[in-house]
């Protein structure tokens, strides 16, 4: 008896049925309209996120709804436990690395009307507690070879749609943690933080440091271009702190920004 796409998929509530497209070695998904009698055939295992083709004008993006992952309750403070952490267990499959000042993020249940689609998104965490003052970091590379980082020309996520919080930022370095770009927007009602330039290979996202209240979902980015140059593999947590304490003058522009407020 053949699987239905659910099962193989996981939770997802999207329409249509994904295959992967066989001529891509990045595993990257197609997105098809349902057959009267659909098989979706994978190759390499999906785990349980859900993943679909963005837009034909995208045809190669992905976006990660973290729908299909086991949860935790949303409330900031509460403990993390294992089984809501999120790291490294989509690199094989698309990857893609997550981080906070503990080496994981946590899946969070955000709920219908609070996540920007779906139900679940994913927080910062600290010291084994669901933190949304701490950064999230995100990082890029070969799932064929997952030691091997690589880079994208965009990558976007949305907040969650509560908002009411102050500013948040998303920030872009490259393969050496040279800072590329930056995105600073008000945190209302699921704002979309986007770059686009050349060779991101770690995006973090940045809450203001004194009362961060926003949860991320809609993770999307565009192919994945391989590092041919030798290069670390996945960085070590002191990394994203780093880059968090990096951007202190840009956090202090937001603080003063919103005082003025």
């Amino acid at each position: 008896m053949k699987p239905t796409a659910k099962q193989l998929l996981g939770t997802s509530k999207k329409s249509g049925y994904a295959r992967a497209n066989q001529r891509n070695p990045l595993w990257q998904l197609v997105w098809m309209k349902p057959k009267a009698t659909p098989w979706p055939i994978l190759q390499g295992a999906l785990l349980a996120a859900s993943a679909v083709l963005v837009s034909a004008g995208d045809a190669r993006a992905i976006l990660l709804d973290f729908e299909g992952l086991n949860s935790m309750t949303f409330y900031n403070g509460n403990p993390v436990p294992s089984s809501a952490r999120l790291s490294t267990q989509l690199l094989e499959t698309f990857g893609v690395r997550f981080a906070s000042t503990d080496p994981y993020v946590a899946v969070v249940a955000l709920g219908s009307g609070h996540a920007t689609s779906g139900m679940n998104g994913i927080g910062g965490s600290r010291n084994n507690i669901l933190s949304y003052n701490d950064p999230i970091a995100i990082s890029f590379f070969d799932p064929l070879n997952p030691s091997q980082i690589a880079t994208t020309d965009s990558v976007s996520v949305r907040a969650d749609l509560w908002g009411g919080g102050p500013s948040i930022s998303l920030v872009a370095y490259d393969q050496f943690g040279a800072q590329l770009a930056a995105m600073t927007v008000p945190d209302n009602a699921g704002p979309l933080l986007s770059i686009t330039t050349p060779g991101i290979q770690k995006v973090v996202f940045l809450p203001t440091s004194c009362c961060g209240r926003a949860g991320l979902d809609d993770l999307t980015f565009g192919p994945l271009n391989p590092v041919t140059t030798s290069a670390p593999g996945p960085l070590p947590m002191f990394g994203v702190v780093t880059a968090y304490y990096h951007s202190k003058r840009l956090r202090q522009r937001i603080s003063a920004r919103d005082r003025i407020r």
